[in-house]
């Protein structure tokens, strides 16, 4: 398992911490971005929600790439993307992953 930092929008101060398998570690880059392409894309899943200001709008967020990974890859028990830390300081020994 590797460790990798989630950081949003640049924010250092709050950032989650995933583990992932080996398998896919070395492609995370380009799976993070094949997520928001599709995050963006398809409207047919859990990942929109509905702002009185914006109307529907996707919501990016660790859990639900966690989950994405998941479930495109159909990993199960002892061998899947899970958050370590949430709501956590960069920690610069672990790659960064930034939204």
């Amino acid at each position: 398992m590797a460790n990798y930092n989630i950081m949003f929008d640049g924010n250092s101060d709050d950032c989650d911490i995933i583990a992932v398998p080996d398998t896919y570690a070395k492609e995370l880059e380009e799976l993070a971005q094949a997520f928001c392409d599709w995050l963006t894309t398809d409207e047919a899943h859990e990942y929109w929600y509905h702002d009185t200001r914006y109307g529907f709008i996707p919501a990016l967020e660790t859990s639900g790439f966690v989950d994405w990974l998941n479930k495109r890859f159909n990993l199960s028990k002892g061998n899947v993307v899970t958050i370590v830390k949430q709501h956590t300081i960069l920690d610069p020994i672990y790659p960064i992953i930034e939204f």
